[in-house]
């Protein structure tokens, strides 16, 4: 079992370094890693946590409980909302093709309008959820 540096970047992003010099001093860690408010967690901890979100876990080191890391809701959500996203761009491009060939058709856009809604709209479904489950549960 590997244990890993739990920190922030300047940025507050959420960082995992590993450092393979056994037993490093705190100067050492902190010149590494580039400040001194880090935690030491083991690899397994991070095991726990679903890939999507790990850019998400809590960086408030004062709630941190030893050797368990927890999502913030509000992170996880807005990297929900990033990835929901990045995989409609494509479906809506598509959509929007589809609509302009019904338009030259004569055909029924009804059901493309619909779909290109509930796209742009999913967005707001990450919005009201209440827990990390039901985020993870929002698809495209």
């Amino acid at each position: 079992m590997g244990k890993r540096y739990f920190h922030k970047n300047t940025e507050g992003n959420v960082i995992f370094t590993q450092i393979v010099k056994d037993n490093p001093s705190a100067e050492e860690i902190q010149s590494i890693i580039g400040t001194s408010e880090y935690k030491l967690i083991d690899t397994s901890v991070m095991d726990e946590i679903d890939p999507e979100f790990l850019g998400s876990v809590d960086t408030d080191f004062s709630k941190l409980d030893d050797n368990k890391l927890t999502v913030n809701l509000d992170k996880a959500k807005e990297t929900k909302k990033e990835n929901l996203r990045a995989q409609r761009t494509p479906l809506l491009e598509a959509q929007d093709i589809l609509f302009l060939k019904a338009q030259e058709d004569d055909s029924s856009t009804s059901a493309i309008v619909k779909e290109k809604n509930r796209l742009r709209d999913i967005t707001k479904t990450v919005d009201s959820c209440k827990t990390l489950d039901e985020v993870k549960a929002v698809t495209v």
